[in-house]
């Protein structure tokens, strides 16, 4: 099978999931029976003046040079298939609108096909207007990008032009959701409901899990330090609970960081910062606990799965497609989504009952071979591609 991958890298000074699940679905696919072409772009090469956000922000409402160089690509490579991820900010959905008439599939990592932010977050509180009303302006209305109309209006303009001419209703157009609630919220916003597909998200994990009597004394969160995800109230819950509380390792970088380290005078609390990928595993690994405080709508957090994978519990916010992923008290616990007593309550009973611990670690562990694992997506995801394939 030939098949062209596309994808938007976000900057790396940030940690992002996207960018690692891409690697990993191209790694994945890279074999003996497909041929692979890539074709990528990195926002690590924006340079920071005001003309040239205003050239990006032109390319992201739709990017003819780009839509020229795969249009070209494809006459030369004659892929079987297109799978597109990011297109944000320097590619756009113009490439969903090619010469040539093939199956694209398209991986909704966020919702930025209706919400100018992504994450459907409004002042830190999950808001769902946008959809709701089928509308840019609520968007432009409240600057949802970056609280910036300018910056906002782009964005804007993109969702229109994808809802106007319903770009992704073509027949050729197949979306790939991490979920249940993911593919409701698709419908809800006007995509046709028979090409949602629901394809798990995916851990290739080479780091041998650790079983829990085994593991250490300490409790981990990995992920982006931002209001959205919720680290501030987990720091707020340690510094409450006290001397008492086990040490909480923090990886990750973002517009929280600083802030949040140099306000901390917890001994209990480590800012570890952004690390390589096996010292990040090898840390969540020796965990007794991942904390995962969301405050938003999460496509497949890939933190959950890398706990999963290496047999460590994980305590997460009860919001959007989590409860799709967690069975309470079973493979993992779940507290009420911006709820501090809930959170602190769960976590310290939880810490308290290494029995119970042990139990859902084994749980989430088969989880992850069942559903999570490399082996079980490629099955999948071949599925997929060929049921599609077959009608044209």
């Amino acid at each position: 099978m030939k098949i062209l991958l596309i994808n938007n890298f976000y900057k790396s000074k940030y940690p992002s999931g996207e960018n690692s699940l891409f690697k990993a679905e191209s790694k994945l696919l890279s074999n003996k029976k497909n041929n692979l072409k890539i074709f990528t772009k990195n926002s690590d090469t924006i340079i920071k003046k005001n003309k040239n956000l205003f050239f990006v922000g032109l390319n992201y409402i739709w990017n003819f040079k780009v839509q020229f160089e795969i249009n070209n690509l494809l006459k030369k490579f004659k892929p079987n298939l297109i799978h597109v991820h990011n297109t944000f900010p320097l590619i756009s959905y113009s490439v969903l609108h090619l010469k040539k008439k093939i199956p694209i599939f398209l991986t909704l990592h966020n919702l930025r096909i209706f919400c100018a932010s992504g994450d459907l977050l409004r002042n830190n509180r999950v808001c769902t207007i946008c959809i709701k009303q089928k509308s840019i302006l609520p968007a432009l209305k409240f600057k949802c990008y970056e609280n910036n109309f300018f910056k906002t209006l782009p964005i804007a303009i993109n969702i229109f032009i994808l809802r106007f001419f319903k770009i992704l209703n073509k027949k050729n157009i197949n979306i790939f959701a991490f979920s249940k609630f993911q593919k409701k919220l698709l419908i809800k916003g006007g995509l046709n409901k028979n090409k949602i597909f629901i394809k798990k998200n995916f851990v290739e994990n080479n780091f041998k899990h650790i079983n829990f009597s085994s593991k250490k004394d300490y409790v981990t969160f990995s992920g982006r330090l931002s209001v959205e995800k919720g680290v501030d109230k987990l720091i707020k819950c340690w510094n409450i609970w006290g001397v008492d509380a086990p040490n909480l390792k923090i990886i990750g970088n973002g517009p929280l960081f600083e802030e949040l380290k140099n306000k901390n005078s917890n001994s209990k609390i480590q800012f570890l910062g952004l690390l390589d990928r096996i010292k990040t595993m090898k840390i969540i690994a020796y965990s007794k606990m991942i904390i995962f405080p969301t405050q938003c709508y999460e496509g497949m957090p890939m933190t959950i799965l890398e706990a999963f994978s290496v047999k460590t519990p994980v305590i997460a916010s009860n919001l959007g497609p989590i409860s799709e992923i967690i069975s309470h008290d079973q493979n993992g616990v779940l507290f009420k989504h911006n709820n501090l007593k809930s959170m602190m309550s769960s976590i310290k009973q939880n810490w308290q009952n290494k029995k119970k611990l042990a139990s859902i670690s084994e749980k989430a562990f088969l989880k992850y071979e069942k559903i999570y694992s490399a082996r079980a997506n490629y099955e999948n995801l071949l599925s997929l591609y060929n049921n599609q394939i077959k009608k044209y």
